[in-house]
């Protein structure tokens, strides 16, 4: 399925299957669906997927674009959903929600400043913040359903 690689530190490095070219390939491969998805490609911010760049890592698709720990939890959930063995979806989409709303709460936090420019650039993290989490609890909701936990 996959293959991890330590560096000797706390650090896991998740091998990109050799075939997957682009993030829209990688999301195939992992059949990925649709709130995953959405939240995968909001979290990089590709507007057309199949020309993103390639990359050998997950790492490297989250150093490529600077996410901050939170989302690169998330990044790393969407890329696991449902694939790791100590873990159900439910619980992959409960962790996306959780993070997602401590980001939301983070920039909340950042964005209550008396600067209009330091509002204005954390307007569009917030918006990112809470698509993420209108979709993470859209898939509880479907998961918890499949589960008959409703």
């Amino acid at each position: 399925m996959k293959t991890v690689t330590s560096d000797g530190t706390t650090a896991s490095y998740y091998e990109l299957p050799l075939h997957t070219h682009t993030i829209f390939e990688l999301m195939t491969h992992r059949n990925m669906n649709h709130n995953i998805g959405r939240i995968f490609m909001g979290i990089y911010g590709v507007v057309d997927p199949s020309v993103s760049p390639t990359f050998t890592q997950l790492q490297q698709l989250i150093s490529d674009k600077n996410l901050n720990a939170q989302y690169g939890e998330i990044f790393r959930s969407c890329y696991r959903y449902g694939q790791s063995s100590h873990s159900t979806r439910l619980r992959d989409a409960r962790k996306i929600r959780y993070y997602a709303e401590a980001e939301c709460d983070r920039v909340a936090i950042l964005a209550s400043g008396n600067d209009y420019d330091h509002q204005h650039n954390h307007q569009r993290d917030y918006s990112l913040a809470t698509i993420i989490l209108k979709y993470a609890t859209v898939e509880v909701r479907h998961q918890a359903r499949l589960m008959n936990l409703d």
